[in-house]
C-alpha cells in the first residue's frame, strides 16, 4: 500500500545559482492525498530575490501563493489514482535566470468500503455481527453495540447504520437497516358463506396481503372473497405481510351450493278431492300456508281447506336460502241434483225442473225435446210417456243426476162455486191441474168489474178464499203461460 504522510507540506529543496539548480525532496514521490481532501500546503526554501512559477495540474485548484515559495492547493474535485506531474515549481532569479523545474507526482487515494449488510431482521432477534471490508473500521449508529446491532435496542423501523474506517485517510460508508414487526394475525371470518355472495373478510392488523386456493376468488388488497367466482366446495384462505417476519395465518371457508326453492306447478283441486303431496325443485324447505290446518307438511288437503285461492310459501332456511310463494285454486264442488213434477201435464205445453245449482247442462231421453242450458222440456216434443232427465256439471268437481217423471194428458177444471166456511169442502178457488201451467195470472172482479184479487203465479199457490168477500156471483179472468185466456164466472156462498 501507498505510504500515508499525514502532515499537509511537502517541501521542495532547491539550491539555486547562476550555473544551474539543484533539487532534493523531504517526502515520497508520488505524495499521497485523501480523496476529497480539502488543502495541502507546499513549498520550496525561500531565496531572497527569487520569484517561484508553480503549474498545478489534474483538477487541482491553487488556491494562494503564486509567486512565493509557497502554495495552497485544493484537491476536492479531483478524481481518485495518481496525477502525473501534478505540480510543477521553477525559481527566477533578479537577473531572469530560470531554474531547472522540479516536478511532484500526486496520488489521490480513495478507498471503498464493502459492508455486509445482515439479512432483514425481525423485532426480537437476536444482535447481529456487523461486517465491513477492510475490517477494523468502527460502526454507529441506533442499536449499534461492540460493532454488533441489537433489533431489541431499536424497535420496529428503518435505522440508518455507518462504518468509519482509517488508513491515513479518513472513509465512511452508511447502510439502512429495516428492523419488521412481527404480527399476531387474526383473522375475522365466517365459517360458511352462499355461492352466491361476496363477502368482505378482515383481519388484525390491516395492512396485509390475502391469497386463497381457488385463485382469483378474493381480491388480495381489500379481503373481498367472491363465492360465485370459486363456486362451492372447501377453500383455504390465507393472510400475511410477505416478509419473513410475517407467517400467514390461514382459515378455512366452506362454501355453500346455493339452493332452488321453486314449487312445482300445482294443478286446480276438487274440494271433494284426495290430498295432495306438493314439491319443489329441492327438498329440505318448510310448507306454510294462509288456510287452518290445511297443510300437514307437503300434504294440501282440499276436503279441510274448502273452495277458494290458498296462498302456499316454500322456505329453505341456512347458510343459502330461497323461497317461493305459489297459489292453490280449490275448486268448489257441483251439486247436480234437481226436482220435478211427477206426472206433467201434456197441455202444459213447457215445463222446467228445479236445479239446487245452475250452471249444468240437461239432456232427456226423448229427442231434441230439451233444451241444454235452460232445462226447458217441450211436452209436446216430448209425448205422452215416461221422461228420463239428466242434469250433469262437467269438469274437474264435475256431478250427474238423474231424475224419471211422465207426461201425461190433462185439462185445467173451471170451478162455478166455491164456499170458503173452513168445513174442508170447496174452502179455496182450486182450478185442477193449474199446477202444471206454471205463473198463470188470475184476475177476479165483482159485478161492477172492479177487480178484488189478482195474482200472476196461482199456479203456485191456488188457495185464494174470497176473504172479506160477500156471498155472490164475480167474474174470473185466467190467462195461461202460452197466452191463452178462460174466463167464468164464480159463486161465492158462504
Amino acid at each position: 500500500m501507498t505510504q500515508i504522510v499525514k502532515a499537509r507540506q511537502w517541501v521542495l529543496w532547491l539550491l539555486l545559482a547562476p550555473v544551474g539548480v539543484f533539487a532534493q525532496t523531504n517526502t515520497f514521490n508520488p505524495d499521497t492525498v485523501c480523496v476529497q481532501s480539502p488543502s495541502a500546503l507546499y513549498a520550496v526554501p525561500p531565496t531572497e530575490g527569487f520569484d517561484y512559477t508553480w503549474t498545478v495540474q489534474g483538477s487541482g485548484v491553487l488556491e494562494t501563493g503564486q509567486g512565493s515559495n509557497q502554495i495552497q492547493v485544493d484537491w476536492s474535485n479531483a478524481s481518485p489514482g495518481l496525477i502525473e506531474d501534478a505540480i510543477t515549481v521553477f525559481a527566477t532569479d533578479e537577473n531572469g535566470c530560470d531554474s531547472e523545474p522540479l516536478t511532484l507526482d500526486v496520488f489521490i487515494y480513495d478507498l471503498q468500503l464493502a459492508l455486509n449488510e445482515p439479512n432483514e431482521l425481525c423485532e426480537g432477534d437476536p444482535c447481529v455481527n456487523l461486517s465491513a471490508n477492510p475490517a477494523g473500521g468502527q460502526w454507529s449508529g441506533p442499536g449499534v453495540s461492540n460493532n454488533q446491532f441489537c433489533p431489541e435496542l431499536t424497535g420496529v423501523g428503518t435505522f440508518e447504520l455507518s462504518y468509519t474506517y482509517e488508513d491515513g485517510c479518513v472513509f465512511t460508508s452508511t447502510m439502512n437497516v429495516t428492523v419488521n414487526a412481527v404480527p399476531e394475525i387474526v383473522i375475522n371470518s365466517p365459517p360458511s358463506i352462499c355461492a352466491n355472495e361476496v363477502v368482505v373478510l378482515t383481519a388484525e392488523p390491516p395492512g396485509g396481503q390475502w391469497n386463497a386456493s381457488c385463485g382469483n376468488c378474493i381480491n388480495a388488497q381489500t379481503g373481498a372473497f367472491d363465492a360465485g367466482v370459486s363456486g362451492a366446495g372447501i377453500f383455504f384462505v390465507s393472510y400475511g405481510f410477505g416478509n419473513t417476519c410475517s407467517v400467514p395465518v390461514s382459515v378455512e371457508l366452506i362454501v355453500e351450493p346455493q339452493v332452488n326453492a321453486t314449487i312445482n306447478a300445482i294443478p286446480e283441486l276438487c274440494e271433494t278431492g284426495d290430498p295432495i303431496g306438493l314439491g319443489a325443485a329441492q327438498g329440505g324447505g318448510v310448507w306454510s300456508a294462509d288456510c287452518d290446518n290445511c297443510l300437514n307438511g307437503n300434504v294440501f288437503n282440499p276436503i279441510t281447506a274448502g273452495a277458494g285461492v290458498y296462498t302456499v310459501t316454500y322456505e329453505i332456511d341456512g347458510v343459502c336460502s330461497d323461497l317461493d310463494v305459489a297459489e292453490v285454486v280449490v275448486v268448489a264442488q257441483t251439486v247436480a241434483f234437481f226436482t220435478v213434477d211427477n206426472p206433467l201435464c201434456l197441455d202444459a205445453g213447457s215445463y222446467a225442473a228445479n236445479p239446487q245449482q245452475i250452471g249444468g247442462i240437461w239432456s232427456a231421453s226423448c229427442d231434441e225435446c230439451i233444451n241444454a242450458n235452460s232445462g226447458v222440456i217441450d211436452l209436446a216434443a216430448a209425448g205422452q210417456g215416461e221422461l228420463e232427465l239428466t242434469y250433469t256439471f262437467e269438469g274437474l268437481c264435475g256431478s250427474t243426476y238423474s231424475a224419471n217423471t211422465n207426461v201425461v194428458p190433462c185439462e185445467i177444471t173451471y170451478p162455478n162455486v166455491f164456499s170458503p166456511n173452513n168445513d174442508g169442502i170447496n174452502d179455496v178457488l182450486r182450478f185442477d191441474n193449474l199446477r202444471f201451467f206454471k205463473s198463470s195470472r188470475l184476475v177476479v172482479t165483482n159485478r161492477w168489474g172492479t177487480v178484488v184479487y189478482e195474482n200472476d203465479r196461482y199456479d203456485a199457490a191456488n188457495n185464494w178464499r174470497g176473504d172479506n168477500l160477500a156471498e155472490g156471483t164475480y167474474f174470473f179472468e185466467l190467462t195461461l203461460p202460452n197466452g191463452d185466456q178462460r174466463t167464468g164466472t164464480i159463486n161465492l156462498v158462504r
